[in-house]
């Protein structure tokens, strides 16, 4: 079987769908079975070398490298458009992947397309105008036009069969997995890291690690963590670990407004094996998104052993299971108690971290591809 993938994605500074991208690649590449892959990408350079290797030693992939005659965004969307597709016909493929939301029209063979989460349908004003106006057109006529929809939880599944009227037996669910490189250190490495003053950061703190933009709500975990420091005399510093995203300006100056600029560390985009370290050095990792698809750093804080508080809304009651504090993400109130009331407990944050352990044992890259290819293997026997 010969499944074309647009990997164009993996262009792109890393992050959750980039990296889920990445994995699942990665993992079909060890599962036995008669597939091979044929990836599409523009001259443009990878943002990350690294990710450029790791394709390069996926024996079964051959990447096809186009020349686009302009590298502008519009440019490059008519190529995921229209030029893929006849690529994709040159190539004779069994079966075409698009694994961030859109498949290529007029395509000649069976198109399986990835749907995260409908974040732009719940929060559209969290997207630019050009982004919201790809996905009511492209996503919609993509989540249509394909065999098999690929989601991540159940709770996108229900999403994308009531918002994109898609029949549940069409959609899928992958969960995502985590690294078996995110883990718990042991606390002498911990003591002698250098990632921790690399980043002016100080023991006790509590992380949140998340894209800087309205929908992970974290000026209102900033406003809760100001109330605590003035109304509970907490001396935490607050680590947001993360790259600037659309509006990301109103979390910023929540900071300035509140006071709190000596207390909120911002260590912008970092490294695994920072961001590693820093899971396993918090003595809580805090989430209170309003909406996810699956929440990738949670898994990873939970896998680090880190406890954690998250919001108890959308896909995150079915990630944390048991293992974690769950609460309402819009109330100032039950979130600042439960932080506190989990920071002044040690032997509850022993059990959730050991609870957290277990549960992030449940997922792994290996069963989301064996799912991915097991979906892959029925829609090309379909046609």
């Amino acid at each position: 079987m010969r499944i074309g993938i647009n990997l164009r994605c993996l262009q792109k500074p890393i992050s959750g769908i980039e990296r889920a991208t990445l994995e699942l690649l990665k993992m079909m590449e060890h599962i036995h079975g008669n597939h091979a892959f044929v990836g599409y990408i523009t001259e443009r350079s990878f943002a990350s070398s690294q990710v450029e290797r790791e394709l390069q030693a996926c024996c079964r992939l051959e990447l096809r490298r186009v020349r686009l005659l302009r590298e502008d965004p519009a440019f490059r969307l008519c190529w995921d458009l229209f030029g893929v597709a006849k690529l994709a016909a040159r190539d004779r493929l069994d079966l075409f992947w698009g694994p961030s939301f859109s498949l290529p029209f007029s395509l000649m063979c069976p198109g399986i397309v990835s749907i995260y989460d409908l974040a732009f349908i719940y929060f559209p004003a969290a997207y630019d105008r050009s982004t919201r106006l790809f996905h009511r057109v492209v996503t919609r006529l993509s989540a249509r036009r394909a065999c098999a929809i690929l989601t991540i939880s159940e709770s996108s599944k229900k999403d994308v069969e009531r918002h994109l009227h898609i029949p549940g037996e069409k959609v899928y669910v992958s969960p995502l997995g985590c690294d078996l490189q995110f883990r718990s250190l042991r606390e002498e490495k911990l003591t002698v890291t250098d990632t921790l003053s690399r980043h002016n950061v100080r023991r006790p703190f509590w992380l949140s690690v998340a894209q800087i933009s309205p929908r992970k709500n974290l000026s209102h975990l900033v406003r809760v963590f100001a109330w605590l420091r003035r109304e509970r005399q907490v001396s935490h510093q607050l680590v947001l670990a993360g790259g600037n995203g659309w509006l990301c300006e109103d979390v910023y100056s929540t900071v300035q407004k509140e006071g709190v600029e000596d207390a909120v560390v911002f260590t912008g985009r970092i490294p695994d094996e920072e961001l590693i370290e820093l899971y396993n050095a918090a003595e809580l990792f805090v989430y209170p998104s309003l909406y996810e698809g699956f929440g990738l750093p949670v898994l990873e804080a939970m896998a680090c052993g880190a406890p954690v508080v998250v919001s108890n809304s959308s896909s995150l009651p079915e990630v944390v299971g048991d293992a974690g504090v769950l609460v309402s993400p819009t109330n100032d109130r039950d979130l600042g108690e439960a932080i506190l009331e989990l920071s002044r407990n040690p032997a509850r944050r022993a059990e959730l971290s050991e609870r957290g352990k277990a549960r992030a044992a449940q997922f792994s890259w290996k069963r989301s591809a064996e799912v991915v290819l097991d979906v892959f293997r029925r829609s090309a026997g379909a046609h």
